[in-house]
């Protein structure tokens, strides 16, 4: 009866720390925001030069990532040190509406926070696009990762945007 206790508190206490050394972790995020373009010109007329801060456009985003990792932990034979193969992925979903200022229409930075101009009167029609970032991430290392040891790692990222009536765009880096 002793020994089977013991043989399960050591069992138990192999889980724990496998769990905290080899455990895998899950992250999901969504953000919702709205945005506000200004662009800074500098008008010359003459000999003055003048910088104007003018507003182009409004819009507002949602975006939904999720991101995983996980490491596996070895102890390498002969030298009894630990060593980790770990991996991280993540992905990013991006969904962008908005509206440009129409090209007759000026509209300064004052003027948007006096509150002296109506901007609904100078918005032009409603855009948009999808965005799309994903990343995995390869690391391997003797020591314990993320505290001290000595880690080769390498990551690849790929990005893809799509917006109605602009070529496709996609691209890639390692």
């Amino acid at each position: 009866m002793v020994r089977d206790a013991a043989k399960d508190a050591k069992a138990n206490n192999e889980k724990i720390g496998d769990a905290g050394l080899g455990g895998h972790s899950w992250r999901f995020d969504i953000a919702v925001g709205v945005y506000f373009d200004f662009i800074n010109v500098t008008v010359t007329i003459g000999e003055t030069s003048e910088t104007k801060l003018i507003f182009n456009g409004i819009g507002g985003y949602v975006s939904v990532t999720l991101d995983f990792q996980m490491a596996w932990y070895i102890v390498l034979p002969i030298v009894f040190l630990p060593a980790y193969f770990g991996i991280e992925m993540q992905g990013t979903v991006m969904g962008f509406l908005g509206a440009d200022l129409k090209k007759d229409v000026e509209i300064t930075y004052d003027d948007a926070m006096n509150g002296s101009v109506d901007i609904n009167d100078g918005i032009d029609e409603l855009n948009g696009c999808v965005r799309g970032l994903a990343y995995v991430q390869i690391s391997a290392g003797i020591g314990l990762c993320g505290t001290l040891g000595i880690r080769g790692s390498g990551k690849v990222n790929m990005i893809a945007n799509w917006e109605p009536g602009v070529p496709t765009e996609t691209g890639a880096s390692m």
